[in-house]
């Protein structure tokens, strides 16, 4: 609803008022008036437990928290939430303002951002404007005094120039900042990337000076079994509206005998319950609230199928006596009963932890131990995974040279939420902002009921209501958001994110980061037909990937037309090489795609091929293998003969091999880890650390290999252990050491440039040339020359 359709502006709006502390009572006086006088029907609370009596005769709720009772059913029902500055806003534009961006809802995290842009490119602005609005925020053309952030490269355009002059409250940041909030999901702190002096910008600052910040979130949520006793004067809200009320008015609590209380807690909690108005029974029947330990038993799964009932544990009950303020035990993680033999797929997992301090330590600590893993306070090699709040320090370079999966504490909460291993390739989990402590949004994560109902209660489905007319107003409204949304998600798995990816990039000289194609420019928003028909697609029969052409590179319109029709001739386009069946490129290639993809054997064709089916919407029948005569003799070796390999070493080539690869290498040690793994091999990032222990190595005889072992090398290729190395005064220094660690254990070592295993991906064959070695000696006479 954007409009009132009635003469009056608040005529068509049945609404009530949440208090809470932050709205005053002459405020919410206030707001009955606003309304009341514009047409508007006010419903009061129920005066002995503060619930909504009649929640279906509503249409909004005004509230400043999401943290009420009737939420979820409010929700459900298509209720408008929204919070008071929607009234306001209203009444000054004389027409009802958009629900969208007044929404208290956590998840819409820039509900209180008003962004406008100083000379960024137009195609970045449409992006993160699609960003900003998907999220709740707002996009102002001008400087208007409502927007709250200017976004810009360059602190010496008009609009800053303006706001420092005018002093106004306006925070100037780098796009990086809506970047970053996009990547995790979570809107983190600005200070690092706003005027005059973004920290992000910086390279003088130390690994020491990333702030930790701890989270509002985690208060009185880091553990799901809290020690002593709940506070027996809790404090009273400062507001008039709740100074007689307590959270546990009316409430009918029953405590689980799984919660194995000392007797002497038990009276402590009996007399606090008794004396806020509320009364311990003895069945769940009775009970409008359950507190429990864990997600099992007759109890628990009683209470969870009943209506009208909270489940939560004791770290709730403790938190809303202490605080006398409810809170939903679902906004939480450890603020619900936990599983008692923790999640399936993390009983073989040891997990430590990286740079989270205080509430959040023990907070990711105690969340490690609920899943069923195992938590260290040391790491070793036989760590799974590290949990890191950002990449400084010992443990995370460790954890890069030992192969040990490093993510942030998103991928544990969201693991735990879903009751699922989730899967650590989501780029969510590997986001790490430069000089962001990620303690500082932890907590933020939220329970998926719906995958703990399946878990552990799964009810039958019920049949679906008919709607109201508020759902399917807030369904229309979610449709004239399409474009908006589209756009950002399609952005958001874009790997540079919704700005453009050139400013953190590095050029190698030896392997192309950049293939030089798609660069995801996208042209402006367009809205889709409501009711455009959804073609019937064939079965996926190849994966096809590009490089080497730029046909789509400031184009996204030609981009998103050329795939559909690819796909309807059963083609997907990818840019993962993991799994390609036709590669297609102007000539023979170093980059990162084409040597990746030559470890599946696709078919290599020159750029006619898709010229023709894109023309002719028709794929060749037996297409001709790409020629590139000068390129194979540039290069050294014969394409045919690289993919007839490839076939007998079904991405096997590296198998039973560790190589070793320095961060500083041209290309990065990203690109090489990829070409490593995707050939079957282990790839570890070498600095320089001593007492590095060598995974276990292939046999000589080893009867599980195959015809990969015919391309393998001779057999001293056994005796050998490699690291790949640039030239650098910096990678240099590393050789000593890494010499006299690989012959520590009975091994040589053999340090090599990145043609040796580019070479060998390439012609999926492993040849040694002594030109491929690297010395101090030869470097020395380099530089001297």
């Amino acid at each position: 609803m954007e409009e009132g359709d009635s003469a009056a502006l608040f005529g068509d709006v049945v609404f009530t008022v949440i208090p809470s502390d932050d709205i005053e009572e002459h405020n919410i006086e206030s707001l009955k008036v606003a309304i009341t006088n514009n047409g508007g029907r006010f419903v009061p609370l129920r005066a002995s437990d503060q619930h909504i009596e009649d929640l279906e005769e509503l249409s909004h709720i005004i509230t400043t928290h999401v943290d009420f009772p009737q939420y979820d059913r409010a929700i459900e029902l298509g209720t408008y939430i929204v919070k008071p500055a929607w009234v306001a806003l209203s009444i000054q534009k004389q027409r009802q303002a958009s629900t969208r961006q007044y929404s208290p809802d956590p998840s819409q995290f820039f509900h209180d951002v008003v962004v406008t842009f100083a000379g960024l490119p137009e195609s970045d602005e449409e992006n993160l404007t699609a960003g900003v609005i998907a999220l709740g925020g707002q996009k102002s053309t001008g400087l208007s005094k409502l927007v709250t952030h200017i976004v810009t490269t360059n602190d010496n355009e008009e609009k800053c120039r303006l706001a420092k002059e005018k002093q106004l409250k306006m925070k100037r940041v780098l796009p990086h900042w809506f970047d970053d909030c996009l990547r995790l999901g979570r809107k983190i702190n600005e200070q690092p990337y706003m005027f005059p002096d973004p920290e992000i910008l910086r390279s003088d600052l130390t690994a020491s000076t990333v702030r930790g910040a701890q989270s509002p979130e985690l208060d009185g949520a880091t553990t799901a079994t809290p020690s002593g006793e709940p506070s027996s004067t809790p404090p009273s809200s400062p507001s008039e509206s709740r100074k007689n009320l307590n959270a546990l008015t009316n409430r009918t609590i029953f405590l689980s005998d799984d919660l194995h209380i000392e007797p002497h807690l038990r009276k402590t909690l009996d007399k606090l319950i008794h004396s806020g108005g509320g009364a311990v029974v003895d069945s769940v029947k009775k009970a409008n609230v359950y507190i429990g330990a864990y997600r099992d038993g007759s109890d628990f799964i009683a209470a969870s199928r009943k209506e009208n009932i909270e489940v939560a544990n004791l770290a709730w009950l403790f938190h809303v006596i202490n605080r006398n303020k409810y809170v939903s035990p679902l906004r939480r993680l450890l603020h619900y009963p936990i599983p008692r033999r923790g999640l399936p797929g993390f009983e073989n997992m040891k997990i430590s932890i990286s740079n989270y301090s205080g509430d959040a330590r023990l907070y990711v600590e105690n969340l490690i131990r609920y899943c069923g893993a195992e938590y260290t306070k040391t790491m070793k090699q036989d760590n799974t995974h590290v949990i890191a709040a950002h990449l400084h320090g010992e443990k995370c370079e460790a954890a890069q040279e030992w192969n040990i999966n490093m993510v942030n504490h998103l991928w544990l909460e969201e693991s735990y939420a879903k009751c699922a291993v989730q899967s650590i390739s989501n780029p969510k989990y590997v986001t790490f902002p430069t000089r962001t402590n990620l303690g500082e949004v932890a907590g933020q994560t939220s329970l998926d009921m719906k995958a703990v109902e399946r878990l552990y209660y799964p009810l039958p489905r019920s049949p679906q209501k008919p709607q109201k007319a508020a759902e399917r107003q807030a369904l229309n409204t979610l449709h004239s958001q399409a474009a908006d949304i589209e756009l950002f998600q399609k952005e958001m798995k874009r790997k540079g994110g919704v700005i453009h990816g050139g400013r953190r990039g590095s050029i190698a000289d030896e392997i192309a980061l950049s293939d030089g194609e798609t660069q995801h420019v996208p042209s402006k928003l367009t809205k889709k037909a409501k009711h455009a028909a959804v073609p019937d697609l064939p079965e996926v029969r190849y994966r096809m990937m590009v490089t080497g052409d730029d046909r789509w590179a400031s184009n996204a319109r030609k981009e998103s037309a050329d795939k559909n029709t690819l796909r309807s001739l059963g083609v997907l386009l990818t840019s993962d090489p993991k799994n390609v069946d036709i590669l297609v490129a102007p000539k023979l290639l170093r980059t990162r795609k084409f040597v990746c993809a030559l470890a599946c054997a696709p078919l290599v064709v020159d750029t006619t091929f898709l010229d023709s089916a894109l023309k002719h919407k028709k794929l060749a029948a037996d297409p001709p293998m790409l020629k590139d005569r000068e390129g194979e003799q540039r290069l050294g070796y014969k394409l045919a003969d690289a993919l007839e390999r490839a076939k007998h070493n079904n991405r096997k080539l590296f198998r039973g091999w560790s190589i070793f690869v320095t961060k500083d290498v041209n290309g990065g040690f990203d690109t090489y880890k990829d070409i490593i793994t995707l050939n079957g091999g282990v790839a570890l990032l070498y600095t320089g650390r001593t007492g590095i222990t060598l995974p276990k190595r292939q046999e000589r005889n080893d009867p599980e290999s195959g015809q990969e072992s015919q391309n393998q090398g001779g057999d001293d290729e056994f005796d050998y252990v490699y690291l790949v190395s640039g030239g650098s005064e910096a990678e240099v220094k590393l050789w000593k050491t890494f010499r006299d660690t690989i012959g520590k254990q009975q091994l040589k070592a053999r340090i090599v440039q990145p043609d040796w295993l580019l070479h060998a991906a390439m012609t999926q064959q492993i040849i040694w040339k002594d030109s491929y070695s690297l010395d101090e000696g030869s470097m020395m006479s380099q530089r001297s020359g």
